[in-house]
């Protein structure tokens, strides 16, 4: 049985599904990537984790699929919380792969809410 509580499972479960309606639309090749993400996105507790694999995924597949990712960055950024950062806000760094990737290598926590 999970850990989770079922808010935090119903948003992650909701947020795996969104990555599920890429698969038939993408080459099989990438599926590992989507694969990764989906797992990360169902049971990570390193958001930073899960992150990176959002990244590489948007930055390979966003050009074919804006809509799922926007919907999960939507979902990323309803139940995630940036503590550390002062000045930013997470939906605007998720808009931006460089503030993105800076966010990573930076000592901040993301932090389920």
């Amino acid at each position: 049985m999970s850990s989770l509580s079922k808010t935090e499972q119903s948003w992650r479960d909701s947020a795996a599904k969104v990555v599920e309606e890429m698969f038939p639309l993408t080459a099989q090749f990438k599926w590992d990537e989507l694969l990764d993400l989906r797992q990360s996105l169902l049971s990570e507790n390193d958001w930073k984790v899960t992150l990176r694999r959002f990244v590489s995924c948007r930055e390979e597949l966003e050009a074919d699929h804006y809509l799922p990712f926007y919907r999960l960055r939507c979902l990323l950024c309803a139940h995630l919380r940036l503590e550390g950062v002062s000045g930013y806000e997470l939906r605007n760094i998720l808009r931006r792969d460089t503030l993105m990737k800076a966010l990573l290598r930076s000592d901040a926590k993301l932090v389920e809410v």
